[in-house]
């Protein structure tokens, strides 16, 4: 129950050296103001003030303990008060403190020197009584106190008195002192004090029986305080300890109270007895009987007190290994519950070294890590040591060391003395740290220990069996959560793993090309799989057998450059690239520091933030294609399930990059089938014989080529609809021959036969039939394909040549090819080795130059030996198995090219029929110079020529196109140029872009662009393209060709400018003229009128013909001025300027009709503001030349003008109805109109000047011409 600090008996035992204190303090005060009082007379002049002071001074007087206080009763000295005043300062000041400041310091020093000054005045006093002399000590403070004391010094304290404060000071100086066990020094000096004021107590008890000590009643009852005071000053004095002991505190006063009973009644009746038989006296009785009973319960009280405390320290020390295990136990459930909320793996190792220092009181304490090579360890995390060492420190985990050791014999390790330790050697932080003691437990794994746990200590400390526990319990806490990070890590990096795997498999399904693929997974794995970076390299079959990169992502920043990668079995080979690639195995580097075979590579790789890293090889076809290698930024990135995935994305990479590979083969297969498809379609349509191919499993025809129609005489489709219908088109007496030869429906063997067929008018065709069966791999005959030509002329031929020797002479004589008859000569074996000719027809004679007569009977290789044997082999095979061959080649013997076909006319004969296509060979060779030179054209055109797709990538283009774009070569420029249209800037005019043109008309000319040049400049290009189409019509390409006009672009803006300036010029002269011919001549010409008219009046005398002279002249005047009027309007109509636009045209036009007698409709808005001078300029000349052309050259009777605003814009329509422009007249060619092509470009640049535009849309029906301008324009300065 007081095991509690707060209990009452903690408090009470607490707070008695502050109570005893006090209680010294006021008693020794109250006596030194007695003795102050009495030596002023107080109490003299009270008794003397009326009868209620006196009474109170005689109840004074009459009690004991007060009554000392006065003459003629013991009183306490004063020398005694202030002693014992100080000595309870001093105890106040000397009880149980914590001394943290100097300030508490400085009070304690006080303290002992209180206590000093109090064993001092005993001491002091003992001299005075053993050496009998008086020093004035005690009439120090009070010199008329007289009152002897036993007959000695008068005002001296007792000799009991000042051997207590001897012993009550010597308790107080010594509150310091400690012994392991039992009472202390001040403890026992505080019961002799005790017992001192005791005597005295009984001293006043038993007066005047009992004389003992001398001390007054006051002086023993301090005495006693201040003792039980010192008794109990510190908390852990035995006594103390045994009142707060929740165990003994009871037991204490229980075994106390009744020795405190028995032990005087039983005394009592000893000593009664004695004085009963007269044995002592009673003084000396009651001496014995005080002396006796204050010895035994002394002796009873450190008995009980000693006997209690060796149980107390027993339980204690229960109780203390039981709060040890407890906070041990809640220290690890502390930890444990942070562990489990998902904290900080490193965060949790600093934690736990702590907790382990805190709880165990070890000066260091540490967590080693065991790497994966099993050889090392690596301190994680540690409280005490050095900062260089943890995180850094690495350690062998051989059984020589603590750690090793502890790893081996799988126990905990306990180290009472290092330096004694022989089980192994300590490590040099031990010694450096001074380590003495140690204590270390394996933190546990699921594959393998994660390290050492270890507890160390500077002094030798014995570890008990919960310290052990302690320790690996919290190794297991550690056990867990590491186990439970590795397992999130673990999971995570599987996830990552797995994510990486399926976006690098969607990228091998959604990539087209190798490099694209390639590219894609490195990427995927920086950026998905968190990787610091990756890169794939193919393996080289060179000398050197080096490693080429050929994708790389992440942090690359130059690495490779810098190092050799091999895999060749030298130094630059045998890291894990080279040894993945060789092995075919993956390599793992968990980490690049320790890595032996890393050594080439480790300074670059630790520059570029590389910690580990993997090699997986790429096998393809059995074969190592190249390898992937993989770094992380992290040590032991590579885990068991990771590298499964990573192997395995290896694995679909080898094999996405085959597919990729074989995709292409197949597609490059697949169109040289269909190229083979398209050559045999164009031979089997094109041939005059019939392809056929039939499945025979199925009975069904599958193929049958168009010449069945011309050698058959019926359609094909007749076949497909009726598989038999070619057996039913042989000729009856033919058929059952033809029948058998097949020998079944279909063949399925070789077959050849010749037989006749009856085409539906009745004429009748021999056809020459060949087939041989397809065999796949089983050998079964998947179908049979055979070929069918019409040998009607050749057999009527033969018939012919048997029926008549003279047709067939006159055939063979005429026939414009060669033809010779040969006779095979074969050796004994068969193997023809010559041949002899028979007969030759003329032309074989113009062709080879060599005559009949020359040749006939002569063996062949007799006339020309220079004939090689394999011809005459070839022959000889013709006339032995009847198979006709056919052939062209150059002939060295007469330097010509021949065209030849070979046939058995009959058994051991062989026909040659050949022509010379010398000439057409020639045309031939002439059509590869033209190709030659048309390439020597494309290559140094002065032009540039290129050819695109129809999506704009480049096919081909010359080095003029190159150089004018800013490119060296054309191989650069198709190298960096992939798409034509992106360098392409079309005019406003082309908005669709220019392959959109190009498939919309087909062909462009002279179009206009601006291209982008390599250094960023633009240049004006003019050119011409058009679509290159095959045989059915569809764009192959489109084909062009390109010039630089910078220069001329250049040159017409200036002309531009030039013409403006023209503009204004003309107008500026116009109006000057107009202003002169008013100003001047039109007020001359008015003077002259004036004049003529004067000279016309009667008055004026003049002959007849004079006055007719003078009526012409004013005729011819007034015409005049008005010509002038109207000329100088035309120039520049003042109306423009003083009353704008709409005067100004209506005023004009209706002069116009007038002069013109065309009908004009006029449309200008009521409401039409006035407009910057220029622009009412430019319209009215326009209006002006657009009807100027429409009296000159359209013929219209009707014209039309329409001015108004709309869309933002101001638009002006001139519309006629008359026959049209003619080509040309549109102000961009020569011809006739171009007077009126110069009023049209006139018009066109003044539109152009103000930002507007012009359009000109004519036909037979007549012409437009609609000028727009943006609305609020200004004058142009």
């Amino acid at each position: 129950m007081n095991e509690e600090p707060g209990s009452r008996t903690v408090l009470w035992t607490r707070n008695v050296p502050a109570i005893a204190s006090v209680v010294a303090v006021v008693l020794g005060a109250t006596a030194v103001m007695g003795w102050t009082l009495k030596v002023m007379s107080v109490a003299r002049f009270l008794s003397a003030r009326g009868p209620n002071c006196r009474a109170l001074c005689d109840w004074l007087n009459s009690h004991n303990l007060l009554t000392s206080f006065f003459p003629g009763h013991t009183s306490m000295r004063p020398n005694s008060a202030v002693a014992y005043i100080v000595a309870g300062a001093a105890l106040w000041l000397l009880r149980e403190t914590t001394y943290r400041s100097r300030s508490a310091l400085l009070w304690r020093r006080v303290g002992q020197a209180f206590a000093l000054l109090v064993v001092a005045l005993g001491m002091v006093t003992l001299s005075e009584y053993v050496l009998g002399i008086n020093l004035g000590v005690g009439q120090l403070i009070f010199h008329d106190l007289q009152v002897p004391v036993e007959g000695l010094f008068p005002g001296r304290v007792t000799p009991t008195g000042a051997v207590s404060l001897v012993l009550l000071g010597s308790g107080l100086l010594m509150l310091d002192l400690r012994r392991r066990a039992g009472f202390q020094p001040s403890e026992l000096l505080g019961l002799a004090v005790i017992l001192d004021g005791m005597f005295g107590l009984f001293d006043f008890i038993l007066h005047p029986a009992f004389t003992l000590t001398g001390i007054a009643p006051a002086s023993s009852l301090v005495q006693c305080v201040l003792g039980v005071g010192l008794l109990t000053a510190r908390s852990d004095y035995l006594f103390r300890k045994l009142l707060e002991s929740p165990y003994c505190g009871g037991a204490v006063f229980r075994r106390l109270l009744p020795t405190a009973v028995i032990i005087p009644i039983v005394l009592a009746a000893l000593v009664g007895r004695g004085e009963a038989i007269g044995f002592f006296a009673r003084y000396v009785g009651l001496t014995l009987l005080v002396v006796m009973t204050m010895t035994a319960f002394v002796f009873v009280v450190m008995w009980t007190t000693g006997s209690l405390d060796v149980a107390d320290q027993a339980r204690r020390a229960t109780d203390a290994e039981l709060a040890t295990r407890v906070r041990q136990q809640a220290a690890a459930a502390s930890l444990g519950c942070r562990a489990l909320k998902g904290m900080d793996l490193h965060l949790l190792l600093d934690e736990a070294v702590k907790l382990v220092a805190r709880t165990l009181n070890v000066e260091y304490s540490k967590v080693q890590e065991l790497l994966p090579d099993c050889k090392t360890l690596i301190l994680r995390a540690g409280v005490g040591w050095n900062g260089d060492y943890v995180g850094r420190a690495v350690f062998s985990a051989d059984p020589k060391s603590q750690a090793g050791y502890t790893l081996v014999s799988e126990h905990p390790v306990i180290v009472p003395n290092l330096k004694e330790e022989k089980r192994f050697a300590p490590s040099p932080m031990l010694v450096e740290h001074g380590v003495v003691s140690g204590l270390s437990v394996i933190i546990p794994g699921m594959e393998r220990p994660y390290g050492v746990l270890g507890a160390h200590s500077s002094q030798s400390r014995s570890f008990t069996g919960d310290d052990v526990n302690f320790l690996q319990s919290v190794a297991n806490v550690l056990a867990a959560a590491i186990e439970r990070k590795r397992a999130e890590d673990d999971l995570w990096r599987l996830n990552r793993a797995l994510r990486t795997l399926s976006e690098c498999n969607l990228a091998m399904v959604r990539a087209t090309t190798e490099e694209e693929l390639l590219q894609k997974v490195c990427r995927i794995l920086v950026d998905q799989g968190g990787y610091r970076m990756a890169w794939v390299g193919y393996a080289e079959r060179d000398e050197t057998k080096t490693v080429r990169p050929v994708a790389i992502a992440g942090v690359e920043e130059g690495y490779l450059a810098s190092v050799k990668i091999t895999w060749a079995d030298d130094e630059f080979g045998r890291g894990p690239t080279g040894t993945a690639i060789r092995t075919r195995v993956p390599y793992v580097v968990r980490n690049i520091l320790n890595d032996e075979h890393f050594v080439p590579w480790r300074e670059e790789a630790v520059k570029h933030g590389y910690a580990s890293t993997a090699a997986l090889p790429l096998i393809m076809n059995e074969e190592p294609l190249g390898v992937l290698r993989v770094y992380a930024g992290a040590p032991e990135a590579f885990d068991g399930q990771e590298m499964e995935l990573l192997v395995e994305l290896a694995g679909d990479l080898a094999y996405g990059v085959q597919a990729l590979r074989t995709r292409a083969e197949r597609a490059a297969a697949e169109k040289a089938l269909r190229e083979s498809e398209e050559r045999f379609r164009q031979m089997a349509e094109n041939i005059r014989e019939v392809l056929w191919m039939v499945d025979p499993t199925r009975g069904k025809v599958l193929y049958v080529s168009p010449s069945y129609e011309s050698v058959w005489g019926r359609p094909a489709e007749a076949v497909f609809g009726n598989r038999h219908g070619w057996l039913e088109a042989v000729h009856p007496e033919d058929r059952n021959r033809v029948r058998a030869a097949l020998g079944g429906d279909l063949p399925q063997r070789e077959f050849e036969t010749e037989f006749r067929v009856v085409w539906p008018d009745g004429s009748i065709h021999w056809i020459r039939d060949r087939s041989f069966p397809v065999r796949n791999a089983q050998g079964e005959t998947e179908r049979i394909v055979g070929i069918s030509d019409d040998i009607t002329e050749r057999r009527l031929a033969a018939e012919a040549l048997l029926e008549s020797e003279e047709r067939y002479r006159q055939l063979f004589h005429q026939m414009n090819v060669g033809c010779a008859l040969l006779e095979v000569i074969c050796d004994s074996d068969g193997v023809p080795r010559d041949a002899r000719f028979v007969d030759v027809n003329p032309s074989f004679e113009r062709i080879t130059g060599y005559p009949k007569e020359a040749v006939s009977d002569e063996r062949v290789l007799t006339v020309f030996p220079q004939i090689p044997p394999v011809w005459v082999e070839r022959l000889g095979q013709v006339a032995l198995t009847g198979d006709s061959t056919h052939f062209e080649g150059y002939s060295n013997v007469f330097r010509k090219y021949f065209d030849a076909a070979a046939f058995r006319p009959r058994p051991g004969h062989v026909a040659i029929v050949f022509a010379d296509i010398t000439e057409r060979k020639e045309a031939e060779q002439q059509l590869e110079e033209a190709e030659r030179k048309y390439r020597s054209i494309f290559e140094n055109a002065m032009e540039g020529i290129f050819q695109v797709r129809e999506d704009g990538s480049l096919l081909t283009a010359n080095p003029t196109m190159a150089r004018m774009l800013g490119y060296n070569t054309t191989q650069q420029f198709m190298a960096e140029v992939r798409n034509l249209e992106q360098h392409l800037y079309i005019e406003p005019r082309h908005p669709s872009g220019f392959i959109p043109l190009l498939r919309q008309e087909g062909t462009l000319s002279d179009f206009e662009a601006q291209m982008r040049r390599k250094d960023g400049n633009l240049i004006w290009v003019m050119g011409s393209a058009y679509a290159v189409r095959d045989d059915e019509g569809k764009v192959l390409y489109y084909e062009g060709t390109l010039k630089d006009v910078t220069e001329h672009k250049k040159v017409e803006e200036v002309l531009r400018r030039l013409s403006s300036q023209l503009l204004h010029a003309q107008d500026d002269e116009r109006r000057r003229i107009a202003r002169e011919l008013h100003d001047s001549t039109g007020q001359y010409l008015s003077a002259l009128s004036m004049n003529l008219s004067w000279m016309n009046q009667p008055s004026v005398a003049l002959d007849q013909s004079a006055q007719e002279v003078v009526r012409e002249s004013i005729d011819l005047v007034k015409r005049a001025l008005s010509e002038i009027r109207n000329f100088s309007y035309l120039l520049h109509p003042p109306v423009l300027d003083e009353y704008g636009l709409s005067p100004a045209l209506r005023r004009y036009v209706h002069g116009f009709s007038q002069r013109s007698g065309i009908d004009i409709e006029l449309n200008i808005p009521p409401d039409l503001p006035r407009l910057p001078a220029q622009v009412e300029t430019a319209l009215f000349r326009i209006v002006q030349e657009c009807l100027t052309n429409v009296r000159r050259h359209s013929g219209s009777a009707r014209a039309r003008i329409c001015l108004q605003q709309e869309s933002g814009s101001l638009m002006l329509e001139v519309s006629d109805e008359g026959h049209g422009i003619s080509a040309g007249a549109d102000g961009r060619q020569g011809g006739e109109g171009t007077r009126v092509g110069v009023g049209i470009a006139s018009m066109r640049e003044r539109m152009h000047e103000l930002g507007g535009r012009l359009e000109i849309k004519s036909s037979s029906h007549g012409t437009v011409v609609r000028a727009s301008l943006p609305v609020g324009l200004r004058e142009v300065a």
